[in-house]
């Protein structure tokens, strides 16, 4: 296919797309008067107007491309190119994915990676940081602790290459080998050949009881699992013999609406809104999700955590939660992420592909819309990046402190969790939980568009 079919095919998959438009103002229903026909008709002849332009202005600017640009461009890359600016266009969360892409999102709901199961960030100067090897891990099995520094991987020291080459020089298939060299955080230096694994990360982490009286468990994300692991964690806590838990959602990006919708239904009476959405197509967009089944522990006191990287389904679990005055939020006002995506096969001169669109808005019971706005707490408390950075880290060592070296283990447990302390005194005070904000129809702002952090 040369670049002229590519501009036809975009030009006619967008008028397949805009066509309708054009046909209903060229076809005004039978039964109505000719007047009111004609005047229905107007506003739909300038959309079909405007669809026209639309499909001229990217043909043309195609046709530019083909004949002008200073270097010839394959076509799959032109048509992938048209449509990932087309996604782009609409918000941060819109994207042309490739099948790998896809591949890859459905491995992330499985919770399995392949790797020697280490997190790392960029230093300064470039250099590759450990921020934590996983629990078990062929990394920890290795020696690696948090804060050591990655300085060369397969002979390739660190500094010679950008992050992104040395991070993908880690990875690789299961069972196979690489040799990793690091400088130890407390002094020294070791190098190590370890083997890749396949691995698999819970969502629902570091379950555990405080003080021997409040459960606490962190979770990490939504996914298609994560009820199934809430269910066990709470189970495993006993939570007959608990005065309350407290659910850490703190840094939880999200992840799968219905995971959030089934985990608030275990905290919910049955048939409670739980969330609704709302969008152009109400019988493929509007559903009022309700909690299913009844209610787990009816008596046990919860608290939730939240902050400003608390997101998406995230906040689907915190809203419900705290709307139906089950529980309060602690810590500082979450993300604001409250919209829904769809998937739309395509295809392209290249092959398949996959259209991740924007298609709703998600509402909390009491009709609030979190998009751009966030879910503000109820007991407020303010934390700089360094500080939740270090709490991050000392959810993970209060329950394996073998994951980093005395002098950093300490270092990061002396960061106070002013958050926790006060839902930990709110569970053990017995005082009631903020009031339940009653069900209301969703209130969509006059400018529903406007822009929100990425």
């Amino acid at each position: 296919m040369d670049e002229s079919s590519v501009a036809a095919a975009v030009a006619v998959a967008i008028w397949g797309f805009l066509a309708p438009l054009a046909q209903k103002a060229a076809e005004p229903p039978p039964d109505r008067p000719a007047a009111e026909a004609a005047a229905a008709a107007a506003p739909e002849a300038e959309e079909s107007d405007e669809a026209d332009g639309a499909v001229r202005e990217i043909g043309e600017a195609l046709r530019f491309v083909r004949d002008r640009y200073v270097d010839e461009v394959p076509t799959d890359e032109l048509a992938a190119g048209a449509v990932a600016g087309l996604a782009a266009a609409l918000d941060p969360w819109c994207e042309r994915l490739t099948p790998r892409d896809v591949s890859e999102m459905e491995r992330e709901d499985r919770g399995s990676y392949t790797g020697i199961g280490v997190s790392v960030s960029e230093g300064p100067g470039g250099f590759v940081l450990v921020d934590w090897p996983e629990p078990g891990s062929p990394a920890f099995r290795a020696g690696i602790r948090m804060d050591d520094r990655i300085v060369a991987v397969d002979g390739v020291e660190t500094d010679a290459t950008t992050f992104d080459e040395a991070v993908d020089r880690i990875g690789g298939e299961p069972g196979s080998e690489v040799e990793i060299a690091w400088e130890r955080a407390d002094g020294g230096a070791a190098t190590a050949r370890v083997v890749r694994a396949a691995l698999s990360v819970p969502t629902v982490q570091t379950v555990r009881r405080i003080g021997g009286d409040v459960g606490y468990l962190f979770l990490a994300e939504f996914a298609s699992r994560t009820p199934r692991e809430l269910r066990r964690a709470v189970r495993s806590l006993h939570p007959a013999t608990l005065r309350g838990l407290v659910i850490d959602l703190r840094d939880d990006p999200g992840g799968d609406v219905e995971a959030a919708v089934a985990s608030a239904s275990l905290f919910l009476p049955q048939r409670a809104l739980v969330a609704r959405t709302r969008g152009r197509v109400p019988e493929e967009d509007d559903h009022n999700y309700r909690s299913a089944g009844a209610e787990a522990w009816p008596g046990l006191r919860v608290a939730l955590l939240a902050n400003g990287e608390t997101a998406s389904a995230a906040e689907i679990f915190a809203g419900a939660l705290r709307d139906h005055g089950r529980a309060p939020i602690f810590g500082s006002r979450t993300f604001g992420k409250g919209l829904v995506q769809g998937f739309f096969d395509l295809e392209g001169p290249s092959g398949p592909a996959t259209l991740k669109l924007t298609t709703a808005r998600w509402f909390t019971p009491s009709g609030a819309m979190v998009h751009g706005a966030g879910i503000e707490p109820d007991f407020p408390f303010a934390q700089t990046d360094e500080e939740a950075f270090a709490l991050v880290r000392a959810r993970m060592l209060a329950v394996w402190p073998e994951l980093a070296e005395p002098s950093v283990r300490d270092r990061i447990l002396a960061v106070p969790d002013r958050a926790l302390d006060a839902a930990l005194a709110w569970v053990r005070s017995g005082d009631p939980p903020p009031a339940a904000r009653p069900e209301s129809a969703p209130r969509i702002p006059e400018n529903p568009r406007a822009p929100v952090r990425k």
